[in-house]
């Protein structure tokens, strides 16, 4: 079998038998078709060595100049593959020989700060319908911390009846839950679900485009970067930074970082302990503030 038809294989399996999301599979895709482009342009051998992944390597960091992030998606996207054609079609698996290390890098979250959020969600006299919908879905991902692709997947009948719970479809088929407490916006959260099941059933999606379908996630992006030019906002924001503005609000004002988990889906709590590192900057910018020792030495 030749390396095409493998990689046609493990895409499938990805997408069917463990239910990946349309955006991971995408990704994947994109990435293996960007190995078999370096390393395997004839598809003939159909075998992958240590020696291609050494030079898939080396050519990405030094030649292609890619980040690390980037880099260490591609190693790990390669990974699943390579580990998939051992066991399914009984190829050598080169990472059980060999398996670079690399460096994650540390990055802090880049949250949009309140007064972001409160001007992009600022409502003027004469506000289109598309303005609308991305304000509230500034607001809703601000509150729950949402993916901007399972936002755009959340349906009708995913919406309790009162608003106050969402069900979501994260990232590996996985369920969860979030809340809203804000009494307006479950008020609007209401309404938007029973206009939309009036209009197109209980399996209607949330958000729509101009023509009545399902919103894309890019398709909200872009709504994003017009509403913040027209509010004047110079600082790019996308719908993930708001993800963190969820996360970063609610690790400052005490939340357990187990329910900040669970709220944003993630699959280990390493990866909400990042948000932990955010609140420390603010204590940092609070004791700056204070400045205690000026209070010192003016009681003197």
């Amino acid at each position: 079998m030749r390396i095409c038809e493998v990689v046609e294989d493990y895409l499938f399996h990805c997408s069917v038998e463990r239910r990946l999301s349309i955006n991971t599979v995408h990704a994947y895709k994109c990435d293996l078709k960007h190995f078999t482009r370096f390393a395997l342009a004839d598809e003939a051998q159909g075998v992958l060595s240590v020696a291609e992944i050494k030079q898939y390597l080396a050519y990405m960091l030094n030649d292609a100049g890619l980040s690390i992030s980037t880099v260490r998606r591609r190693i790990a996207c390669l990974r699943g593959f390579s580990a998939f054609a051992h066991t399914r079609h009984g190829y050598k698996d080169p990472f059980s020989e060999w398996s670079p290390a690399l460096k994650r890098p540390k990055r802090l979250p880049r949250p949009a700060s309140c007064n972001e959020v409160r001007a992009l969600t600022a409502r003027s006299c004469e506000i289109s319908n598309i303005e609308a919908d991305t304000i509230f879905a500034v607001l809703f991902l601000s509150v729950t911390g949402l993916r901007v692709s399972e936002l755009c997947a959340v349906r009708a009948n995913d919406v309790s009846p009162d608003g106050t719970a969402v069900q979501v479809m994260g990232k590996g088929a996985r369920e969860r839950m979030v809340y809203i407490s804000d009494e307006g916006l479950r008020r609007d959260i209401v309404e938007r679900r029973g206009q939309r099941i009036e209009v197109d059933g209980e399996c209607a999606p949330l958000l729509v485009n101009s023509r009545g379908g399902p919103l894309q996630p890019q398709s909200l992006r872009r709504r994003l970067h017009n509403l913040r030019e027209r509010n004047g906002i110079s600082r790019t924001i996308t719908p993930h930074m708001l993800r963190h503005t969820a996360a970063t609000l609610l690790i400052e004002s005490g939340t357990d970082i187990r329910f900040v988990q669970r709220l944003l889906g993630h699959a280990s709590i390493a990866t909400t302990e990042i948000y932990t590192q955010v609140n420390d900057l603010s204590l940092k910018r609070a004791i700056f503030e204070a400045n205690t020792v000026q209070l010192i030495l003016a009681a003197q």
